[in-house]
């Protein structure tokens, strides 16, 4: 990579490749530790697999 050229990527979830560069030192890491102001909190649902739920929550999801 060219030492002029920044490069922003941005991942849920750390890709094996891109970790192992971080630790490597060939590739910065940053952590963002907090949600941001405002977030809704994640709501979880366990239920059996019901096709009428199923449209229901991409429905409200589209809302």
């Amino acid at each position: 990579m060219r030492a002029q050229v920044d490069i922003l990527s941005l991942s849920a979830t750390p890709i094996p490749r891109t970790l192992s560069m971080a630790l490597a030192g060939i590739r910065q890491l940053s952590v963002i530790e907090t949600a941001p102001m405002g977030r809704i909190p994640i709501q979880t649902y366990l239920s059996e697999y019901d096709e009428g739920l199923v449209k229901m929550a991409v429905e409200n999801e589209l809302v």
